[in-house]
């Protein structure tokens, strides 16, 4: 048990140190601060049980201090001890329960009295969090058995009763029916947070929990923005249940998670059909790419579905040559429109649009030097090319992020100087560390060979060249300058070797580094 003492007056701290036999009532270590922030650090460093804190201190309260202790979740008890008898001080201090409120001076035998009393307290705080704990990871355990046994038993080609076996603690009743639901998340960009995640699981276990009939066997993740959902039913059907909570869902997730959410379902789900059933809701979520309806029965699932074909690829080229980004996009976005309209496209639809457009912009980049492989090596095209094609909404956000991502290069390669520019800049900045040309390219996106023949038709001099005239201008800059060792400048101007960065600069300047220095009003 630990103690905290917050008092801007380090005698008041004191004399209660010298005042109380802490291990005769129970406390292992005393800390003590003289302001809040100092308290604060103690507060996240180490583990404190009790706190007794001055109220009026100098830039902050104690009361301003337990209200940060309880946004922070903190357990502790917390006496407040004050020379003010401030009705307003008393009742904040009820409202955030602090265990006791007394008046300074205090005699010190009522004081270990009273500080005997929030030990105890604090004791049974720590006892009842025990328990919780403990009850929390039984809960846990149990539903991590569950949701690992039932997304084995639907994503698995595996016998039914060797899965049982892997998971003897699963419950699970061969003669109920169960509705499998998929809910897809969906927000603007590549991302999903996390937490949005959470909250979206949190929210349906609280409404389901409301209900007398339905009773949720497991949730998992299929993918990031996709959740799977178990529901069993005895007797009464519950989708008429699910839809209210389902809709009630989406309402809050695009009022205050700004998330759409897309369900798909199966019903009279059993042993016999469990599998082919699952199969049907993967089906309606992978081709009803519209996203259109909030709810949507997969049971025989149909996609209607067209044949590939873009007759319009050559002039969206023709569009992209000419940067005419703006009227390219439009175009896409147009012939996914009437598609979605006529009820005819699906993931696989989607999957080859993504591909054509891909490489139509590969074919445009690689024309004007342009390198695609280094352009896209990045997370949020990783990310944005995953969900490309699972809806036309993400296919959308793809393609503009590929053409605009695309075209905001080719202006940068046009503009010859900007890009030389650009890599000079980079040079300047980076003298000290390792330059090659493949790490030059990569700042304008070109192919290495073709940015090493532009810079030296825009410079006149090769990259090699100008590393090093900037290399040396920089060296005779810290020597004249600075007090810096020998040594030291070479690092600074990119050489390692000692000895190395010696033989050129007395090649390029005709003196040593030291006779440099030595020389400097004469150069």
């Amino acid at each position: 048990m630990n103690i905290l003492f917050v008092d801007d007056d380090i005698d008041i701290i004191e004399a209660f140190m010298a005042a109380v036999d802490f291990n005769s009532i129970g406390i292992d270590q005393v800390f003590s601060a003289t302001n809040v922030s100092r308290a604060k650090e103690i507060l996240e460093t180490e583990t404190v049980d009790l706190m007794v804190t001055d109220i009026e201190m100098p830039n902050s309260t104690g009361i301003d201090l337990l209200k940060w202790v309880r946004e922070k979740g903190m357990s502790l008890v917390t006496m407040f001890c004050t020379c003010y008898a401030d009705f307003n001080y008393a009742q904040m201090a009820i409202k955030l329960k602090s265990f006791d409120y007394f008046l300074k001076p205090i005699a010190y035998d009522d004081f270990t009295k009273r500080l005997k009393l929030a030990v105890d307290e604090a004791n049974l705080i720590k006892s009842q969090t025990t328990y919780e704990d403990f009850d929390i990871d039984v809960k846990g355990v149990k539903e991590s058995i569950q949701n690992d046994f039932w997304k084995d038993v639907l994503t698995k080609e595996e016998k039914f009763s060797n899965i049982s076996k892997r998971h003897p603690g699963a419950n699970y009743n061969s003669n109920e029916k169960y509705i499998i639901s998929l809910a897809y998340l969906s927000e603007a960009g590549p991302f999903i947070n996390d937490w949005k995640s959470s909250a979206y699981k949190n929210l349906e276990n609280e409404l389901i929990s409301k209900s007398t009939n339905i009773i949720k066997e497991a949730s998992f993740n299929l993918s990031e923005k996709s959740i799977c959902s178990v529901f069993r039913y005895s007797e009464q059907p519950i989708e008429s249940e699910l839809f209210e909570v389902w809709k009630k869902i989406n309402d809050y997730c695009r009022s205050y998670l700004e998330l759409d959410t897309n369900f798909y379902y199966v019903k009279d789900c059993c042993d016999k059909n469990i599998k082919s059933c699952f199969s049907d809701l993967i089906s309606a979520f992978l081709n009803e790419v519209s996203r259109k309806k909030t709810i949507t029965l997969a049971n025989n699932y149909f996609a209607d579905s067209t044949e590939y074909s873009l007759p319009q690829l050559s002039q969206w080229e023709s569009l992209f040559t000419t940067s005419d980004t703006d009227n390219l996009i439009k175009d896409i976005f147009s012939h996914l429109d009437s598609l979605t309209a006529s009820g005819k496209i699906d993931s696989q639809y989607l999957n080859a649009l993504q591909i054509d457009i891909t490489q139509m912009v590969h074919t445009v980049l690689k024309h004007f030097q342009v390198n695609a492989h280094t352009l896209y090596s990045n997370t949020t095209y990783d990310a944005h090319k995953s969900w490309a094609s699972y809806s036309v909404s993400k296919c959308k956000e793809f393609t503009k992020y590929l053409i605009e991502t695309a075209s905001n290069a080719l202006t940068l390669q046009k503009e010859n100087t900007s890009g030389i520019s650009l890599i000079k800049a980079y040079i300047n900045e980076h003298l000290s560390e390792e330059l090659s040309r493949g790490t030059l390219a990569e700042i304008v996106y070109l192919n290495p060979d073709y940015m090493a023949r532009l810079f030296k038709k825009q410079v006149g001099v090769s990259i090699g060249s100008y590393i090093l005239q900037q290399r040396i201008k920089k060296a005779k800059s810290l020597l004249r300058q600075t007090n810096k060792t020998i040594n030291e400048i070479a690092h600074l101007a990119g050489y390692n070797n000692f000895s190395y960065f010696s033989q050129i600069f007395h090649k390029k300047v005709g003196l040593t580094p030291n006779e440099y220095r030595n020389n400097v009003d004469k150069y």
